[in-house]
């Protein structure tokens, strides 16, 4: 649509900025956006050298591509990290591996932006053991009071990776 000149709310560059979280988080992270401590596991990166970089698990793993929770798991040992690293890059995926954050339990926050405005929030959670919070696969919603923190953070999250309508999870 850009090539044709047609106006876009967001452009093609955020987007794909958006669509790579391995590439959303180090945009993130250069802008100073507080993230979860995460390491990406290619095809060469010994995954026991990364480990001490992400601490003791539980931990989730995510592909570097995915929406709506796909690709998104949590892996409770060394031995089911080691398992499921190797059958992605085997399959040629890119793997990140975050530190769990346990205080979530499965909440989360996300907030709308737009025009670099924070302008409402919700809380998520997850259903029943799930960890999560994407409504689509049984989480809830309810609107909640944007805080001045969750103001800061998602303003300057959008910001960083160029959109002007997003929805920044927290």
């Amino acid at each position: 649509l850009e090539l044709h000149s047609i106006p876009c709310i967001n452009s093609s560059a955020s987007l794909e900025v958006c669509r790579d979280k391995a590439r959303s988080l180090q945009v993130l992270a250069a802008a100073g956006v507080p993230i979860p401590r995460t390491v990406v596991v290619g095809r060469e990166a010994p995954l026991q050298s990364c480990l001490p970089r992400i601490g003791s698990p539980p931990w989730i793993l995510k592909l570097s591509v995915g929406t709506q929770g796909t690709g998104v798991a949590r892996v409770d040992s060394v031995a089911s990290l080691r398992t499921m690293v190797d059958l992605l890059r085997g399959l040629g995926e890119r793997v990140l591996v975050q530190q769990f954050v346990a205080e979530a339990k499965g909440t989360d926050v996300r907030v709308l932006v737009v025009g670099g405005q924070a302008v409402a929030a919700m809380q998520r959670r997850a259903k029943g053991d799930e960890i999560r919070s994407n409504l689509h696969l049984g989480g809830t919603s309810e609107g909640i009071a944007l805080t001045p923190t969750m103001t800061r953070v998602a303003e300057k999250a959008a910001k960083a990776v160029g959109l002007d309508v997003a929805g920044v999870d927290l």
